[in-house]
């Protein structure tokens, strides 16, 4: 990994069967993250993640959203999805 990964980066998926996927990070705790992307982790069935295992795709995308769904504001997974493949059409123009 690199960096230190927060609440509100997108990442990259280096292992296991998300393996390749972009999650959001929605809370990081010692040597685990937190992780959704609205799809097959959708809120309520978030992955915990090794840190190991991740790698910083966009740092602090969408701090906004990731504090919502930490603090359990109603939030769609659809929301999840559109936000996640937006940021990642935008990094693949540039």
């Amino acid at each position: 990994m690199n960096g230190e990964l927060n609440a509100g980066d997108l990442v990259l998926s280096k292992s296991g069967r998300d393996k390749g996927a972009i999650l959001l990070v929605i809370e990081v705790k010692n040597d685990r993250a937190t992780v959704v992307d609205g799809k097959t982790r959708k809120i309520g069935k978030e992955k915990k993640k090794n840190l190991k295992h991740l790698e910083i795709f966009i740092p602090l995308a969408d701090t906004d959203l990731a504090e919502r769904i930490k603090k359990g504001i109603p939030t769609k997974n659809e929301s999840i999805r559109k936000r996640i493949g937006e940021l990642s059409k935008k990094i693949r123009e540039e």
